[in-house]
């Protein structure tokens, strides 16, 4: 996905805000957000392993690209399991 950085939002937890510009090689089966959608998340490396130091976040008004993925599964909270989907928002996709 091509994105624009919008905002930095402090709270309640810091992430970047971005309005979704472009998205290529869809999927027929995967389900993903849609140009002109807003979106917020915490930006991760390319291998998906961790967060990206906040020194290394895109400003506001930069376009950056992300390749988006998701794992979709059993969460637990409080004792009970419930479905869940962890979201991946790793910068420098094509």
């Amino acid at each position: 996905m091509e994105l624009r950085i919008t905002n930095v939002l402090k709270h309640p937890y810091p992430q970047l805000q971005a309005q979704i510009l472009k998205v290529s090689h869809t999927s027929v089966t995967a389900e993903c957000p849609e140009a002109g959608a807003i979106i917020s998340f915490k930006p991760e490396t390319t291998d998906y392993q961790s967060e990206l130091p906040r020194r290394q976040w895109p400003e506001k008004g930069q376009t950056v690209h992300v390749n988006y993925r998701y794992l979709d599964g059993v969460c637990m909270g409080d004792g009970h399991d419930y479905g869940c989907r962890i979201k991946h928002y790793p910068l420098g996709g094509t």
